[in-house]
């Protein structure tokens, strides 16, 4: 089979096409055959080295986080899924592979109508946005939330978490995105490019999101910040808060939220409600695509990118 990774840290162009066997799973793994996988920021950076801590380098290393399959194997040991069965799945690296193997409780089925580059997509954003909301952020039903990047990738599962628990969302994007934001459900829209010159909308959020890569809000976070909220941070970063008695609360992205614990409850959302991300490409998982969506990471786009094998 073959897998896309590297084996020196650097640009898009060091990323390799490998050829390996097809894996046998274990105890309570099963075999999936990959359809998509999506490209991660997070790869990107461990592409680059960010995350190496001065370690030498394992190679060759697999990249791959987020992807969506069938089930051609199951291991004896497991009894809730069988072959044929569609799922998506989570994990630590090798996901841009023809075949894994993955544990039962690293996977969820995928609802046959939910469209493969989304289910492809869902794994890290869906982890991420559950996360912050279940385990991080306290939020009560008076909350007025509001979120800066709500048309992304976690900015938009958010949004349509909190509008499955009923919450007012106020959603923060460029303009040329207002109609992304009414589209997941989002009634209430502010462009951070063209705020309006009067103030009643300032210091009225009881808990903000900040889902920018880097985290670079320009000080929008301190205008809509009420007293005695919460600034939930998907990325450090050195903003000083000035509304009183605002908290500011920093993400990690493996917290305490396991994938069994999120995928169940995206398992129970998907059967009561659709899903929405959006996706920048889909295109054929060569070489040259792989290496082009990685530096599509650092260009200006909007959505995901998904890889798809042939049959």
């Amino acid at each position: 089979m073959k897998s896309f990774g590297f084996t020196n840290y650097g640009g898009p162009d060091v990323i390799q096409e490998f050829e390996r066997d097809i894996p046998t799973p274990k105890t309570n793994q099963v075999l999936i055959k990959v359809a998509a996988f999506a490209i991660n920021p997070y790869e990107g950076y461990l592409r680059q080295g960010q995350f190496s801590n001065g370690q030498p380098l394992t190679a060759p290393f697999y990249l791959g986080s987020d992807l969506v399959g069938q089930i051609v194997a199951v291991d004896p040991s497991v009894t809730d899924y069988q072959v044929g069965d569609w799922v998506i799945n989570h994990r630590a690296k090798s996901g841009y592979s023809q075949y894994v193997t993955a544990s039962t409780n690293k996977i969820m089925r995928r609802p046959l109508t939910l469209p493969v580059p989304i289910a492809a997509s869902l794994p890290t954003t869906g982890i991420a946005a559950y996360n912050a909301w279940y385990h991080f952020a306290n939020i009560k039903p008076t909350d007025q939330i509001a979120i800066i990047g709500v048309t992304g990738g976690v900015g938009s599962l958010l949004a349509q978490i909190a509008l499955y628990n009923h919450q007012q969302v106020l959603g923060i994007a460029n303009h040329r995105h207002e109609k992304v934001a009414h589209e997941l459900g989002v009634q209430n829209f502010l462009a951070y490019d063209q705020l309006p010159s009067d103030t009643s909308w300032q210091h009225q959020q009881t808990v903000v999101f900040n889902t920018l890569l880097g985290g670079h809000d320009h000080g929008l976070a301190n205008q809509l910040l009420a007293p005695k909220s919460q600034l939930i941070c998907f990325n450090d970063n050195d903003i000083q808060l000035t509304a009183p008695a605002a908290e500011k609360i920093t993400i990690h992205y493996r917290g305490a939220a396991t994938d069994h614990e999120t995928f169940e409850f995206w398992t129970k959302y998907l059967a009561e409600r659709s899903l929405q991300i959006a996706i920048d490409q889909v295109r054929p998982a060569t070489l040259a695509n792989v290496r082009d969506a990685h530096a599509s990471l650092t260009k200006p786009h909007f959505g995901k990118q998904v890889l798809t094998w042939a049959d």
